[in-house]
């Protein structure tokens, strides 16, 4: 993983500091802080791609763990769009709030069987960080143990298409594992929070995988930052490397719009760094192991405790399995429809046999 700083001398920070760049790369920022009588979630980045949230904001802004944070009650969502750079490849920060023993998403991209059951997800658990993606060859569940309670977490994630995908919750590695597929449908929406339960705090989309230095400063030891550029000791970093938390090197997060600050870990307060300055060089580096470091989970979605809800199971891409995905699709439609919630007997034999059935209000399709 690359790593990326500059100079004290040009960044504004003080001796023995280097500044870490957090817009480098950057496409979208959402804050979160949007408390307003519409349904704009603004985008700070500068890139004007705004979200837009399926009830006003002033209904579901709540205190957040920087600032505010927009709440999520399992049947509101924000709709990102189908931008170009959520495709191939997607590099994603974000805090989030709330976890039980159901598998809810912070992120679906996800558009039934119009688009063949193809899409892209991440999605938390009481215990587990999981990361969906299917294509034209598999359909994978990545998953990472992890105790997560009801407390603020940080996740950053690389979705990567053919490619290793990753996950780190709050600073740690907790998934490292290949998706094989060479082609997808990727044109659904991208929906922020749908089904989730709990607050969701400062999302961020770039378009190249972030440093190590980069990932530590978003968590910023377990404080979090809206900042676009930070302070950082990387002395302290490297003295430090075997410690429990890379990110306590982490010393002050400035709000390029505030010109006042607070310390962290009792140092004092470091001056504000221009969201002018110029853009950081990145040089080699791997981001460092923890004394606690989480085992990383090799298993996928047969377990249906780690398994998200409410996707095809696994499936070969022949065209008969796609007109099977299909029946299977107007047959749960059918299922849900239903005054007894019940399968009419004529369907269960041509159906039999190719899926494992989801009966009564255990199945639900958000996506109609």
């Amino acid at each position: 993983m690359s790593s990326s700083s500059s100079s004290s001398s040009s960044s504004g920070c003080p001796g023995g500091y280097t500044s870490i760049d957090l817009y480098t790369n950057i496409v979208t920022h959402y804050k979160m802080n949007d408390n307003n009588p519409n349904t704009i979630v603004l985008d700070s980045s500068g890139n004007g791609v705004n979200g837009t949230s399926s009830q006003n904001t002033s209904t579901i802004s709540t205190s957040g763990h920087i600032k505010l944070s927009l709440h999520f009650d399992g049947t509101n969502n924000i709709n990102l769009g189908n931008q170009s750079f959520f495709k191939p490849n997607t590099y994603i920060s974000m805090w989030f709030k709330g976890a039980d023993s159901s598998a809810r998403w912070l992120l679906i991209k996800y558009g039934g069987a119009a688009y063949g059951w193809d899409g892209w997800g991440i999605y938390v658990t009481s215990s587990l960080v999981g990361i969906w993606i299917n294509g034209n060859i598999q359909d994978n569940y990545f998953t990472g143990a992890s105790s997560i309670d009801n407390g603020w977490h940080h996740i950053y994630a690389e979705i990567i298409r053919g490619g290793t995908c990753k996950a780190y919750l709050d600073g740690n590695l907790v998934i490292n594992q290949f998706d094989g597929n060479s082609s997808y449908n990727e044109s659904a929406n991208l929906l922020l929070g749908n089904g989730y339960i709990g607050d969701i705090d400062d999302v961020r989309f770039y378009t190249s995988q972030l440093s190590s230095d980069q990932i530590s400063a978003l968590y910023n030891n377990g404080q979090g930052t809206e900042a676009r550029s930070i302070c950082y000791d990387a002395q302290v970093s490297s003295s430090s490397s075997n410690s429990s938390s890379s990110s306590s090197s982490i010393v002050n997060s400035l709000s390029s719009s505030s010109s006042s600050s607070s310390s962290i870990s009792s140092i004092s307060s470091i001056s504000s760094i221009s969201s002018s300055s110029s853009s950081s060089s990145s040089s080699s580096s791997s981001l460092s192991s923890t004394s606690s470091s989480t085992s990383e989970s090799q298993s996928t979605s047969n377990n249906q405790n780690c398994s998200p809800p409410l996707l095809p199971k696994q499936k070969q891409k022949t065209q008969a399995e796609l007109d099977a995905d299909k029946y299977r699709f107007e047959a749960f439609k059918y299922q849900v429809q239903s005054p007894d919630k019940t399968l009419s007997p004529s369907l269960i034999p041509q159906l039999n046999g190719l899926y494992t059935f989801i009966r009564g209000d255990e199945y639900s399709d958000p996506f109609e």
